[in-house]
């Protein structure tokens, strides 16, 4: 049986919540149509990298605005991860997972950036998705540069994806990281990054996947939006990449 991962690398707002929220729903329908199985999204997608301006933007794990990717979640039978600030004992730096079941899950950014812990609170617990015959791991940016957080998962896990807002020049050094994790660890790694200006930055794009061979399967551009649907059967992967 395939089991299609869509990866969306896109550009969000500052202070624009409901127009991102939008093109994350023509995003999400996109994969749906697609047959995606779970679609993955940057971290803190729905209102673009920010720290001083996270609290007053921040959604709760039962938000009514997610409403919207809730019903394509339910519809299509896709998981979808979308990034936001959430306030829940604290303010931390998550990714919401909508189950096709109505049900939603949360995982908390372990390993914060340093000024990160300025605004927000690390959180502690893993959270391993099960999608078909693939044990998902979420993480969120900073963890993957910790491999001791990447390699308790490693066990448990036969998908790593990370959310991560990273400049093109730390993309150069993750690719070289990620290289090497999968050959290690024998996983296969996703990663979804931002375009465009971000935080008073440029993100750098090059959203990917690499096999657990250590062969990258497909990267995305630097500077454009892009939905990439990479399909694995019989343990090889393939991938479409759409323009947004």
């Amino acid at each position: 049986m395939a089991f299609k991962l869509a990866i969306a690398q896109l550009h969000s707002l500052r202070n624009k919540s409901a127009s991102n929220m939008e093109k994350h729903i023509r995003i999400a329908t996109e994969a749906a149509n697609n047959r995606a199985d779970i679609l993955v999204f940057p971290e803190l997608s729905l209102t673009g990298y920010e720290r001083k301006l996270a609290s007053s933007q921040a959604f709760s794990i039962n938000d009514q605005r997610l409403q919207g990717l809730v019903d394509i979640s339910r519809l299509h039978n896709m998981v979808v991860v979308v990034g936001a600030p959430i306030k829940d004992d604290g303010l931390y730096i998550g990714s919401l997972v909508l189950m096709p079941d109505g049900t939603r899950k949360v995982y908390y950014k372990n390993n914060l950036h340093e000024g990160e812990e300025l605004y927000f609170t690390s959180g502690s617990e893993a959270l391993i998705l099960k999608v078909k015959e693939e044990k998902i791991a979420l993480s969120i940016c900073y963890d993957i540069e910790v491999e001791t957080h990447f390699k308790s998962l490693a066990n448990e896990a036969t998908l790593y994806i990370s959310s991560i807002f990273y400049s093109p020049k730390g993309m150069v050094g993750l690719k070289e990281k990620i290289k090497t994790y999968s050959q290690t660890y024998k996983l296969d790694i996703g990663i979804s990054n931002f375009v465009g200006d971000v935080w008073e930055n440029k993100a750098g794009g090059m959203s990917l996947l690499y096999s657990k061979h250590g062969k990258c399967v497909s990267e995305a551009s630097s500077d454009q939006e892009t939905l990439v649907i990479y399909t694995k059967s019989d343990d090889t992967w393939s991938a479409k990449v759409i323009a947004i």
